[in-house]
């Protein structure tokens, strides 16, 4: 059905789904009515079972725990958003770099650009933009942050509704600092 499979094991349980493109040892390995994904590197979204559509997963581990009707899902990078797995609800992130978005498993809205933004505490954390090495490296359940830059928000937790513009910018905040805006290193 319109699909592209190469690689030992790639589409392994494939039946019904259509329109996927599955590149790489065990890429979409348990898809089974899933469509219109593209999944190209080692198990690159190999989790998802049935209902996610229309994501893309590129690079070693990319998404590859997801089977919770993930829809619109971009993870470009080793190990891009490869915790994420929101059970019960359609998940939408976008993660581009190396670990970027690793951890991330309820969360939903989040962007993260750059090598290890957002890439060791999003667990549950919501409308998040991270730009920049390690930006938000550290959130759990913080929401509605904008941190661009290097390490600009590092340390922030649980904080909520802060703007961080440049390098290292509002790095200190640990906890539940909210509505704080910092511009500069």
């Amino acid at each position: 059905d319109d699909n592209v499979v190469v690689g030992m094991g790639a589409g392994f349980d494939l039946t019904s789904g259509y329109s996927n493109i599955l590149i790489g040892t065990w890429a979409g390995e348990n898809f089974t009515n899933n469509a219109h994904n593209i999944a190209i590197g080692e198990t690159a979204l190999d989790a998802a079972a049935a209902g996610e559509h229309m994501n893309i997963a590129i690079g070693v581990g990319a998404l590859s725990t997801e089977n919770s009707n993930a829809a619109g899902c971009v993870a470009i990078g080793h190990r891009a958003l490869e915790d994420q797995n929101n059970s019960g609800e359609v998940s939408v992130n976008c993660a581009v770099g190396f670990y970027a978005g690793r951890n991330l498993s309820t969360g939903n809205y989040n962007t993260f650009l750059g090598n290890h933004a957002g890439g060791l505490g999003i667990v549950a954390g919501n409308n998040n933009f991270c730009g920049g090495y390690a930006a938000g490296y550290d959130l759990v359940a913080g929401a509605d942050n904008v941190l661009i830059g290097t390490n600009a928000g590092e340390n922030i937790t649980d904080g909520a509704n802060n703007i961080a513009i440049g390098t290292g910018a509002l790095d200190a905040a640990d906890l539940r600092e909210n509505f704080n805006t910092a511009i500069g290193t």
